[in-house]
This record gives structure tokens, sequence and C-alpha cells, in this order.
């Protein structure tokens, strides 16, 4: 067994939402084991939890098979963040939306005239026009994770029909988007991790016949 050090730093996920145990992690990993050797989580969800659980192994688990696949994705960028980045921002540029952390900012008036309400006022259009398209292929998971990013609550929500139809947030790409990016890449890139796309059932069961098998 691996000996886990308990560290004070949290690492946030790149796939933050209002609801992710983010904020409850300085208390969550005191309850966590000291000795992990293999980490097994099925319901992945943004992955606070993994991020913060310093095993040898990880096998991750949602039903959800976007929120599996981006984290592939985005994951498969360990040891390319540059290339990662460049691809993000081009497609930032390329619609025209905001992005603080690069100094591509609101106007000044604009927040004037809608002070609490400016983001969401000034990448509207840009954010509907990326969704648009988006939903045309369903295939982009860069451009998922955008409107992830840009959207309200960063939530991933699709209707009946198997559109994406998040409305625009009151967010945009800022520094804490940038550090999430760079420490998870930073993780993924040091850590053998696998995802699956399962029931939690089937998955437990997978998971119970891998550990037979090896005993």
């Amino acid at each position: 067994m691996v000996i886990i050090m308990i560290h004070k730093k949290i690492i946030r996920s790149p796939f933050f939402y209002v609801g992710d145990k983010y904020k409850l992690m300085p208390q969550l990993k005191q309850l966590m084991p000291k000795k992990i050797e293999q980490y097994i989580e099925p319901f992945v969800g943004g992955g606070s939890s993994f991020l913060n659980a310093k095993g040898t192994s990880y096998m991750l688990n949602d039903i959800d098979f976007y929120v599996v696949e981006l984290h592939k994705q985005i994951g498969g960028y360990a040891g390319r963040e540059e290339e990662l980045f460049e691809k993000l921002y081009d497609m930032i540029d390329f619609y025209g939306l905001s992005c603080s952390y690069r100094g591509i900012c609101v106007p000044d008036e604009m927040k004037k005239k809608y002070v609490k309400t400016y983001y969401s006022k000034y990448n509207k259009e840009a954010y509907t026009r990326m969704r648009k398209d988006f939903n045309a292929q369903k295939k982009d998971f860069l451009m998922l994770y955008l409107l992830l990013i840009y959207g309200f609550n960063h939530m991933i929500r699709f209707n009946g029909k198997g559109e994406f139809n998040l409305p625009v947030g009151n967010v945009d790409f800022n520094s804490n988007v940038y550090q999430a990016l760079h420490n998870y890449l930073e993780f993924v890139g040091q850590h053998k991790i696998e995802f699956f796309n399962m029931d939690y059932i089937s998955f437990l069961e997978k998971v119970h016949k891998g550990m037979a098998t090896n005993l």
C-alpha cells in the first residue's frame, strides 16, 4: 500500500459547477484513508474527490457520457498543455468571447450599464452561436468545455432532443479556469487513471471481478 500524505493545498477541478465538492474537500480529505493503493469512484462527476486523493492508480466512472468524455479529452492534453490552451484561445477569439485571463475584457461602458450581468450581456450572442455549432455535430469536446465555462453555473445540460441547451452565464475564461486546467493536467500526467462510462452497479461488479481475478 502507498502511504498518502494529506496536503493543505486543494486541487480544483476544471469542470467546476455549482454544487461540486471543492469547498468541502478540506473536511473530506481528513476523512480519507491515509493508505490508498487503488482509488475507485463510481460517481466521478467533476472530479474534485479523486484530484485530492493521492492514490497509486484510479478507476473513475460516471454514467454521463459527456462528463466522462470531457475528462478523457481534456486529460489527453497532459504533457501538451500549451497546445490545449492555444486551441481554446483560438476558439474563444473565433467566436468573439471575452477572456479576462488574457485581458480581453468587457468594455467599461457595458460594465457601468450592466453592473452585475455584463459578462452575460457581452457574451450572449457569441455563446449562442457556439452552442448552435456544437449541437450541429456534438463531437467537439473542447467546444463543449467552453460552453461549460461560459454557461450558467458551469452546468452540463441537454434537452429531450439531445441538444445542449444551457443559457449563457455571467462568467468567462479567467485565472481560476486557467489554474484549474493547469493543475488538472499536471495531476493526470503524473498518475495512472482509467475512466469508465457505465451505470454504477455494472462498474462496481467489474471492479469486484477484476480484484477477484488478481487474488
